[in-house]
């Protein structure tokens, strides 16, 4: 087996590279639900009460929250590594058998059927 990608160092460099995008992000959010509290605490002011303005504020802040959508992917759920092995065989119907090692061990038993002259690609997990 060789390895083919190391994943968990490829989404730290994605994750490095897009962190002043995703911090910006995040204080512009929180400017915005600032602003439409304080515009709408002024507007309940100026109408009726100072409670009425703290209540509209509250409204406005938490409609805000509601809708407001950050990226919420999330990178765990991908495998650490990806390995890759290959071999050349005779075109037909070969049994490969895994033998999973390391943390999470086991066996797999594959039936492939590789078209003469041709390749077949088999994706498997330890799930």
């Amino acid at each position: 087996m060789q390895l083919l990608t190391d994943l968990s160092a490829e989404v730290a460099r994605e994750y490095e590279a897009i962190k002043p995008r995703i911090i910006g992000a995040a204080l512009t959010r929180r400017m915005a639900r600032a602003v439409a509290a304080e515009g709408s605490r002024a507007a309940g002011k100026a109408v009726a009460r100072p409670v009425l303005g703290r209540l509209v504020a509250l409204a406005a802040k938490g409609a805000l929250v509601g809708i407001d959508k950050p990226d919420t992917r999330s990178w765990t759920l991908l495998p650490q590594r990806v390995l890759a092995s290959r071999m050349r065989v005779e075109g037909g119907q070969h049994r490969i058998n895994l033998e999973l090692q390391g943390v999470t061990r086991g066996q797999r038993d594959l039936v492939v059927e590789v078209p003469g002259g041709s390749y077949s690609v088999v994706v498997t997990s330890p799930r």
